[in-house]
This record gives C-alpha cells, sequence and structure tokens, in this order.
C-alpha cells in the first residue's frame, strides 16, 4: 500500500479573524512520534514538549521536561494550580518579576566555597546576597498566604481544603530556606534544595493565585478582564475537551489539547508551529536513580519528585537502623522518687558493649581507670557544665529491663546492640587521665574534619555508616599514627587506622567532594587551645550530638497515627505526600526546641535562650515545646508531665523540667542501650 499523505492540519484553516472554539485552535502541531496532532488557542511561538518518558534529576537540579516548575504537565483536578505556575517574567508588569531569581540555575560563584576548609573540598553554602533574594521572595509567599488565612477566618464557611493545602507547603517552603542558609553542601545537592524551594514556592503562590482569582472566574463569580495583571503561565497539557472550554476563561493559561490524527476532521487551526524542545543538561556528577516511570500522566509521577526533594530536607538517621528486635521499654523514674536505679553491673557500669554475642566481662578492680560512662564528663577546663536539672540524669536511670534483654539474646545467640555515633562522643576528648597532647591532636582532627563529619549527616550522597566509640577514637588518632614510626604499631593497629581513614573518606568521595581525614600537624606539634576555643568546640560538640539524638530518638519512637491525627485535623483523607509534609511539620517543631530553630548551626551566643537558659521563662518556652515533642512518644510518661510546664519559676516547674530529663535519658538509654548525650550550658 502507498504511504498515507502527511495530514494537513490548515486544511480547514478559516479566515483569520474567525470565531473560534475548544475544538479548534490558533496553534497546531503533529507530535514527534507522528500519532497525535495537538492544537491550543493561545497565541504563542511554539507548543512545548509533551513530558514523556522516565524522571531523573539532572546537573541542574531539575527535573527536565517533567519539572512543573520549567514545563507544562497533564491537567490534574486534584492541583489544577500547577496550569498557573507563572513562567520567568520578562515583563515588569509582571506580578513576580521582581522574583526572577527564582528560577535561576545556582552557578559555583553562587557559594561560599570556604566552609569546607581543613580537609574538605567541594562543600559550599549558599552566599549571603543569593540567601537575601531567596528569603524576601518566601516571605512575599509567606504573606500572601497570611492574608488569604486572615480573610478565611472572617468567612462563615472557610475553605478548609485551601488552609490544610497551605498548611502541608508552608513547612516544607520555610525548612528549604533554612536548610539552604544553614546546611553546608554539594553543588548539585545545593541546586536540588533550591528547585525544592522553588516548587513549594510556586505551589503556596499560585495556588493562592488560584482561589483568589482564576476559580472565581471559572464560576463566573468575577469577570476575567477585572482581575489585576496576572502573569504568563505554562499552562496544561490535556486529552479532556472539558478542560479546554473550562480555561477558555482565562486565556493566560495555555491550554495544549491531545488527540488521535484518526480524530482530526473538522478542526480548523490557523498556524503551524513547531514542538519546542525542552533544553537538555546533562546528568549531575554523582547520578540519581531513575525517580519515576510509568504513564506521563499518572498523578504519581509528580508525587515521587515531591519524595525525592524531601529527601533533602532529611538526616541520615537510617544509619542507626540496626536494632535487631524493638526496644525493650523499662518503667521511666518517677519524677516523685529521687532513687536510684538497681545496682548496675560493672560491665553496664562501662557503657553498652560492641556488638558481639560474648556474654559480660568480668568486673575489673576498683582501681581500673575505665570512665563510668553513666556519669557526666567534667575534666576541666574545657567541659561545659551541665544545668541543675539535667545533672546526674543519667546516674538514675534504671539498667534492668535492658540486662535482662541483653541476657535473652545471649542465651538465644542473636547479635547485641552495638554503642553507635554520627558523631565522635564528647566522652573520648573528657576522659579524665588523657594528655594534653592527645587532647590537643583530638581537638585538632576533630576541626580538621569537622565539615566533613556535618556533610556525612546531612548529605543525600554520603553512605557513611554510624561509628563505634573505638572507632572514633581511631578517627580522631589519626594524626598522632602519621608522626610515629612504624615500628611503634603493631601492624594489626596499623591496618586497623588505615581502614578506619579509608572508610571516611570513601563515604564523602562523590559529587566533586574531596577529603583528606588526616590533619597535617603544625610545627612544634599540637599546643593546647585557649579555654574559649576548647570550651567552645566541646559545647558545639555536645550541643550536636544532643540534637541529632533527639531527631533520631523522635524517630524511633513518635507515634505516626498520633502525629498524623494532631497535623491533619482538618484533612478528609491523606496522601503519601501529605503524610511526607506532616512528617516536616514535625520536624519543624523539634527545630523549635532550639533557639536557632536548626539542627546544625549552634551558637554558644544563643544557650542563653535555650534548654539550659539561667532564664526560667527562656529556659521554660523550650521545655515545653521538648514535652509537647516527648508526648507522642510510645512510652509511659509521668503524671507530673502530662500538664503544661510552668511558666513560672517554682517548686513545680522545677520538678516538670527534672522529670523531662529523667525520662529522655531513660528512655535514649531503653532504646539505644547506651547513656544519652545531654545538653550543657555555656557559662
Amino acid at each position: 500500500m502507498p504511504p498515507k499523505p502527511p495530514l494537513d492540519l490548515l486544511k480547514n484553516r478559516p479566515s483569520a479573524n474567525a470565531e473560534l472554539n475548544a475544538n479548534d485552535g490558533r496553534i497546531g502541531c503533529i507530535s514527534l512520534d507522528g500519532a497525535h496532532f495537538i492544537t491550543s488557542l493561545a497565541d504563542v511561538p511554539h507548543i512545548p514538549a509533551l513530558p514523556i518518558g522516565q524522571v531523573q534529576v539532572f546537573a541542574d537540579g531539575h527535573f527536565g521536561v517533567h519539572d512543573p516548575t520549567r514545563a507544562p504537565q497533564f491537567y490534574d483536578e486534584r492541583i489544577p494550580h500547577f496550569g498557573v505556575f507563572p513562567v520567568l517574567p520578562s515583563d515588569k508588569d509582571d506580578p513576580y518579576y521582581d522574583h526572577r531569581h527564582m528560577w535561576a540555575v545556582l552557578g559555583e560563584g553562587d557559594i561560599d566555597w570556604s566552609y569546607g576548609a581543613g580537609g574538605t573540598t567541594g562543600i559550599g553554602l549558599l552566599k549571603r546576597r543569593v540567601f537575601v533574594q531567596y528569603r524576601a521572595s518566601v516571605n512575599w509567599a509567606v504573606e500572601r498566604a497570611d492574608i488569604y488565612y486572615d480573610s478565611e477566618r472572617e468567612r462563615a464557611s472557610p475553605n478548609t481544603k485551601m488552609i490544610h493545602f497551605l498548611d502541608m507547603r508552608l513547612p516544607r517552603l520555610r525548612q528549604f530556606l533554612q536548610r539552604l542558609e544553614s546546611v553546608a553542601n554539594d553543588l548539585t545537592s545545593i541546586r536540588i534544595s533550591a528547585n525544592g524551594l522553588l516548587r513549594f514556592w510556586l505551589d503556596v503562590s499560585a495556588g493562592v493565585d488560584w482561589v483568589t482569582m482564576y476559580q472565581r472566574v471559572l464560576r463566573q463569580e468575577r469577570a476575567f478582564c477585572d482581575l489585576p495583571t496576572l502573569p504568563t503561565t505554562l499552562g496544561v497539557f490535556t486529552f479532556d475537551h472539558n478542560v479546554v472550554e473550562m480555561f477558555s476563561h482565562t486565556p493566560n493559561v495555555p491550554v495544549y489539547y491531545i488527540r488521535p490524527v484518526a480524530r482530526f476532521n473538522n478542526q480548523r487551526i490557523l498556524k503551524v508551529v513547531p514542538i519546542l524542545e525542552h533544553d537538555s543538561c546533562p546528568p549531575p556528577p554523582t547520578p540519581y536513580p531513575i525517580i519515576f516511570t510509568g504513564s506521563s500522566d499518572d498523578p504519581a509521577k509528580l508525587g515521587s519528585q515531591v519524595r525525592f526533594l524531601d529527601r533533602f530536607l532529611h538526616f541520615r538517621t537510617s544509619a542507626f537502623d540496626f536494632v535487631p528486635s524493638p526496644p525493650v521499654m523499662a518503667t521511666s523514674a518517677s519524677p516523685a522518687s529521687s532513687s536510684v536505679g538497681p545496682q548496675r553491673s560493672a560491665a553496664t557500669m562501662k557503657g553498652p558493649r560492641e556488638q558481639t554475642s560474648k556474654v559480660p566481662k568480668k568486673p575489673k578492680p576498683k582501681d581500673s581507670k575505665a570512665r563510668n560512662l553513666f556519669e557526666d564528663c567534667t575534666r576541666a577546663p574545657y567541659s561545659p557544665p551541665l544545668h541543675p536539672g539535667w545533672s546526674g540524669t543519667n546516674l538514675e536511670v534504671k539498667t534492668d529491663a535492658v540486662e535482662e534483654k541483653r541476657r535473652l539474646q545471649h542465651q538465644r545467640k542473636e547479635p547485641l546492640l552495638a554503642a553507635k555515633y554520627m558523631l565522635p562522643p564528647p566522652g573520648l576528648f573528657l576522659r579524665d587521665g588523657l594528655p594534653d597532647e592527645q587532647f590537643s591532636s583530638y581537638l585538632a582532627q576533630y576541626n580538621h574534619i569537622f565539615s566533613a563529619l556535618i556533610y556525612r549527616i546531612t548529605s543525600q550522597h554520603s553512605h557513611a555508616p554510624a561509628l563505634s566509640n573505638q572507632e572514633w577514637r581511631d578517627v580522631l588518632f589519626l594524626p598522632r599514627q602519621r608522626g610515629r614510626e612504624e615500628g611503634e604499631l603493631t601492624t594489626h593497629r596499623q591496618a586497623a587506622l588505615a581502614k578506619t581513614a579509608a572508610s571516611l573518606g570513601d563515604a564523602l568521595s562523590s559529587s566533586g567532594v574531596h577529603f583528606e581525614p588526616v590533619c597535617p600537624t603544625p610545627a612544634g606539634g599540637f599546643k593546647l587551645p585557649s579555654l574559649e576555643d576548647g570550651r567552645h568546640a566541646m559545647w558545639c560538640l555536645f550541643e550536636l550530638v544532643f540534637r541529632f539524638e533527639l531527631v533520631m530518638l523522635d524517630n524511633r519512637l513518635k507515634d505516626n497515627s498520633a502525629v498524623l491525627t494532631r497535623l491533619n485535623a482538618n484533612s478528609e483523607s491523606l496522601d503519601a505526600d501529605e503524610e511526607a509534609a506532616a512528617q516536616q511539620d514535625r520536624y519543624a517543631e523539634i527545630l523549635a526546641v532550639f533557639p536557632e530553630d536548626q539542627l546544625v548551626t549552634v551558637s554558644p551566643a544563643r544557650a542563653c535562650e535555650g534548654l539550659c537558659s539561667m532564664d526560667w521563662a527562656c529556659r521554660a518556652e523550650r521545655l515545653e515545646r521538648l514535652r509537647r515533642i516527648m508526648a507522642l512518644w510510645r512510652v509511659e510518661k509521668p503524671t507530673i508531665l502530662k500538664a503544661p510546664i510552668s511558666t513560672r519559676e517554682s517548686p513545680q516547674g522545677l520538678a516538670q523540667e527534672r522529670a523531662l530529663a529523667l525520662l529522655y535519658a531513660q528512655t535514649f538509654y531503653d532504646t539505644f542501650e547506651r547513656p544519652a548525650i545531654l545538653p550543657r550550658a555555656w557559662t
């Protein structure tokens, strides 16, 4: 059979001033595969490429033709506002013109790379000038949302669906901004976080545009000509004639109507235009897995992108998911009681054992210098003091339930829980008897690799595991090993140190990040730091470990059903994306416990506003936020903590503070089988 002649889209072309309907098009084209023809009533010079194929992230941090912030997507009635996402503004009258920086792809010149000083390169933090622009745009969107909130509160029947929509997105918008301000990362990860910021910024802004303007026009409550100046929008693709009809009342929203070529008969098209291919972009230096494979009009495609972006708000708490069986919860210490738990064995007094199936060894002699891990680290002069409300709480931890659990595990020949840390335990620096020279080299090594340690926790590229006490000791010992002659160390010891250095570096050797794991020895050897510098480093370490372990403990113990019920009281249904948003809201509540509202940014200057503040009003506010976090943990809680923390300093308030500290210490030990690292006062 002879080949069919090419389809003539202009065979029914009317006069230029003819009145067109939804079946027609001012422009039209044939799809690249030749199977469909596409029309639009918008007078634009081209038709965008269809968002088809696998979804992956590129080096610019976007999803190519599948990214709803860059290209039109298939219409979904559950997210109609995606069609009114604005394009990069070029007209000064465009309401989004002052926010053009939101669409820019960040370059190396937008990043301050000095953060990775020392042993790490390729890690940077967004420059202040760029962050200030982002912050101004986020504040603009939040202010618009607040105005909408206020208007709905005045109505007899507020739009609870839209209020819930904003409640789910505003926390993530703020957290992406916070992430870009405080967390240093590699260039690709920063770009992806910036795309997350743009995604939720447009989600909020276009969502408000939709309900306050477009929706009213579609309901014929307002004429389109009476609206203020509107932005140029991305528009939508659709197979549905009704969608074309619906958007015919909003001429600034292009609708690209897709139909099989077999259905072309009487459609009138004024002009044939080309398909504009999306700008190609290379993959990132370290490729990510394919994000979505399936039908391009499947709503799950957009949901998979949101879940991918959400990963860049997470920290590596998964490194602690090594508990072989559910934790055994001992009854928490009663706040009214000051008695210490049952007598501990010598093995327990030395802290949790490494992962092994051996039974506890016999107690060491009383004159042993082994440190009691339940005691507070108080090595002078660099150890920051504990606040009275938290001091000695680990000594009151009851250990009998955990010891019984270990005994049964040993009988069943099950592996015991290993004590692991994502940051060096402060006790390695502050144990009694540690020589000054060793303390100095430990601290120099810690400062040298600090940015790499934070990257291990925050980056999606990092696959670094949590390390044991001995492994961290090896990491800190590396500078001293370099300066020794080979004969001074056993072959086994040399191999262990080499393995530690390699594993630490391998975990970071991705996405342009390079890491030198050993601090160079200065001329004249390592010197003791000043009192201020040494205490500053130790306070920050205590604070970082406590904050990270609080998140880790909450991830393990929070009652997810209670979290979702409380955070989504107005929700009719809860899909996976809303659940992720609710968890991010929970994470924001945890950050609110700390004065910086951040996890990895700690400041001694703000310690006076934290959990160890000397001012009761400040301290009580933070304690109450912590109490609310712990209220959703699946553990038994003392009666005294069922009421809010007293806002006035009183015996009742002080008793609540002590009960809260005891509950945290006991719960942490019951879960991870080692004493908790507790917050410290600055002075």
